[in-house]
């Protein structure tokens, strides 16, 4: 999944994107 993907994500919450990209860089 590109990272650019956590960008048109729902920005209703920091604390989920910043998992996202945990998840993505992991």
């Amino acid at each position: 999944m590109p990272l650019v993907t956590v960008e048109f994500l729902p920005g209703r919450s920091t604390e989920t994107k910043e998992k996202l990209v945990k998840a993505i860089t992991d």
